[in-house]
């Protein structure tokens, strides 16, 4: 009977491990993917935004600079210049390592194509305004905004290819957190079941042996030993059983031996 208890509540300590690794085990991949929406769509978005900002500034300190006369302005503004493009530059460098679709690759090869043309008429423009070509500096600076505009557009699409692709990725999540939920409250349902069952079946299994004690000490009770109990289960009900029997086959015969020797 020990053993049947011991693999009963086995058997329900399994079932609860079974839902509980499944919860573990969606936690962890919803986890996992939500991290790699961040480093690879949000982040990059992040990153992007960023270089578009530093696109835009780069562009207005060069127009401030080919209408500014005063030479010290024209340092600092060359200065804030210098300090975008570096933080452009690292900016560059973390979303390069990103992980990028086919697509995304495609325009991010010509905004580098753009970038290079920019960063070269950005210079020229800053070498004129501090060779007083003034009039040579606006017209490259009218040649850059079609360029600059041209990388707007291209950040705006690799914006949107991120964003779809977040959005992907957080829809198969919700579809797998549905999937999950229903499956964990199947299984739930099923693992419910399956002990209210067990529970039934252990029930009746012990009811059912201890009638056939009591049924026994209400014979032995009656001075009736010629009935043994009949039970043939190998755990303790039956050793029990086994006991009793040898018991009463005792006390049949002293109780013999006792009617003989009065009858003497």
């Amino acid at each position: 009977m020990r053993n049947k208890l011991i693999l009963a509540f086995l058997i329900v300590a399994m079932l609860i491990g079974i839902v509980g690794t499944s919860g573990v085990l969606v936690l962890r991949w919803v986890n996992r993917n939500t991290k790699q929406i961040y480093n690879d769509n949000l982040k990059s978005v992040e990153d992007i935004l960023l270089i578009k900002e530093n696109v835009s500034g780069i562009k207005s300190n060069i127009e401030i600079m080919i209408h500014e006369k005063d030479k010290t302005k024209i340092e600092e503004e060359t200065k804030n210049i210098n300090d975008m493009i570096e933080k452009s530059t690292s900016y560059i460098s973390d979303y390069q390592k990103m992980q990028m679709t086919l697509e995304e690759e495609q325009f991010w090869l010509e905004f580098k194509n753009d970038l290079g043309i920019y960063t070269q008429k950005k210079q020229e423009i800053i070498d004129d305004i501090n060779s007083n070509m003034l009039d040579e500096a606006q017209q490259k600076y009218l040649e850059i905004q079609s360029i600059e505009e041209n990388m707007g557009n291209i950040f705006n699409k690799i914006i949107q290819i991120n964003l779809n692709s977040a959005q992907v990725a957080n829809k198969n999540i919700d579809s797998i957190l549905l999937r999950t939920s229903n499956i964990i409250i199947i299984l739930s349902s099923t693992f419910f079941i399956c002990v209210i069952l067990l529970g039934v079946f252990m029930s009746n299994y012990v009811n059912k042996l201890l009638k056939k004690i009591r049924d026994y000490a209400e014979r032995i009770a009656s001075f009736d030993f010629s009935t043994p109990i009949i039970i043939e289960t190998k755990d303790e009900f039956g050793q029990t059983a086994s006991d009793l029997n040898k018991a009463q086959e005792n006390l049949n015969k002293l109780l013999k031996k006792t009617l003989k020797a009065l009858k003497i």
